[in-house]
């Protein structure tokens, strides 16, 4: 009998949101068709990751945040297949999220289906289409931050989801002051815990694992803030524009319809939702001028801010002009123009499907030479290790790796920011095997060469952490010293 009435449930949902579930699908097929067209870095050292924990992998980077590996662990058994059921989860999550989200930030407005199919439409422009799964976080960190907001709204416990989002997304850590407002201090103490709750786990694996509570953390902070201040720029006003898209005009529109109600002192309610998102739209901007390297990545949670007022314009314009159907028209043409980029992001994925097909071609080159066991360097390393497991960074001089009888695999014209060496210098060194796309630079064999290695050494040796989560801190001599008694090192 429960069953029966969970399957009525679903299909009433699915009957009442068709299109909704229409843009779901579409929206859940290109994920899908765009980690099977290319091949993403971070994607793969999350599967990595969750090997290591999980399947006794002998590949580990420290830097990355633990959830999204452990989320796909239990696909993990399932091969590259089991990725895209990852990928299915996560979008229904999201989904969830952001039905929930919709339904309480817009509860004055009657036309809850059509509010939600809009609010969702607003939440993928083409940019966050693009970049919402390409490394197999964002959406997921985003997710979580929705919930934590729709719990929040709802006054109901929700620290935790807060812990989780940054379990999947260290720099989520900046909206922790949202806890603040919670509640009453009663609320708020128990919202806090439940956030360090969540996250207590993983700061007792680092201390066991590595000797230091935030190792992880500060290990990430040292590659995407320390290690990056000479590639320092300015805050680029464009790369807001790469996120909103076609969606500008609502944004504003919505922005200024806020402004105005506002200045004409209407409903306080909703005076808090104005207030909250502008509070994420300036957390997320503030976020992205911290970090030296900017890219248009960093700014990926801006949509959400950016869904509520476009939203809010459209909702608006319902509710002034009743004698013309709105919510229906825009729905059509929102729906249109979401096809439509995601049909042209899926064409350029599909015309360069075969980009990505060398790095596995290097990986069967490994296999066919019997050299599994061997260690290879490449400045390409995650996108055969995801393969093979037995290639790590390889930079500098190229000579030093192979004097050391590991073998260096290039690739002929595709060249990486880190790269720094000459055409000169590969010249110079033996080669066991190149053809037009890639070359394997060195001339040790299975029984001569270096062997591969357990590879979980973090980017800072263990005198740094303590350190550098110093220099970030006030008081710095006060902090190191309690960091050093807090830890091994």
């Amino acid at each position: 009998m429960t069953e029966k009435k969970g399957e009525n449930k679903l299909l009433t949902f699915i009957k009442e949101n068709r299109l909704l579930v229409l843009v779901f699908l579409i929206v859940t097929a290109f994920f899908a068709y765009q980690h099977y067209a290319s091949q993403s870095w971070d994607f793969n050292s999350y599967v990595m990751n969750a090997r290591y924990f999980f399947y006794n992998g002998t590949y580990y980077e420290v830097y990355r945040a633990p959830l999204a590996s452990i989320f796909l662990a239990p696909f993990i058994i399932f091969g590259f297949f089991g990725e895209f059921l990852y990928i299915i989860l996560v979008s229904l999550i999201f989904l969830y999220a952001n039905i929930k989200l919709s339904d309480i930030v817009f509860k004055n407005y009657k036309e809850k289906t059509y509010t939600r199919l809009i609010f969702y439409l607003f939440s993928f422009s083409p940019f966050i289409v693009l970049n919402g799964l390409s490394v197999g976080t964002e959406l997921f960190a985003l997710s979580f931050l929705e919930l934590f907001l729709v719990f929040m709204l709802n006054k109901q416990l929700s620290g935790h989801f807060l812990g989780l989002a940054f379990l999947v997304r260290y720099n989520l850590l900046y909206f922790t002051p949202l806890l603040l407002f919670t509640g009453n201090i009663k609320k708020i103490i128990k919202n806090i815990l439940l956030f360090l709750l969540i996250i207590a786990p993983w700061f007792i694996y680092n201390y066991f694992a590595l000797g230091n509570w935030l190792y992880s953390i500060i290990d990430s902070y040292a590659l995407n803030v320390l290690f990056r201040q000479a590639l320092t720029e300015p805050f680029p006003l464009k790369n807001i524009l790469h996120i909103s898209g076609f969606y500008l005009p609502f944004i504003l529109f919505g922005i200024s319809i806020a402004l105005y109600d506002i200045f004409k002192k209407r409903s306080k309610s909703d005076w808090k939702n104005y207030l909250l998102f502008s509070a994420l739209a300036f957390i997320v901007l503030y976020d992205c001028f911290k970090i030296p390297f900017k890219i248009d990545r960093y700014l990926f949670n801006l949509s959400l801010p950016f869904a509520f007022f476009s939203t809010l314009g459209i909702l608006f314009l319902a509710k002034k002009y009743k004698k013309v159907d709105i919510l229906k028209i825009s729905s059509i043409i929102l729906i249109i123009i979401f096809i439509l980029s995601t049909f042209a992001l899926a064409s350029g994925f599909f015309i360069n499907r075969n980009y990505d097909n060398k790095f596995k071609e290097a990986a069967d080159k490994i296999k066919e030479l019997g050299m599994q066991s061997c260690a290879f360097r490449s400045p390409h390393w995650v996108l055969i290790s995801y393969y093979t497991e037995n290639t790590y960074p390889g930079f500098g001089n190229l000579s030093k790796f192979v004097d050391k009888n590991e073998t260096v695999i290039l690739f002929l014209g595709d060249v990486t920011y880190d790269d720094s060496f000459t055409q000169e210098e590969v010249n110079s060194l033996p080669y066991i095997y190149k053809n037009n796309q890639f070359i394997f630079l060195g001339n040790a064999t299975n029984s001569s060469c270096e062997k591969k290695e357990i590879y979980n050494h973090p980017l800072l040796n263990t005198e740094q952490p303590c350190q550098i989560l110093a220099e970030a801190l006030p008081f710095h001599n006060l902090s190191h010293s309690a960091c050093l008694f807090l830890n091994k090192h």
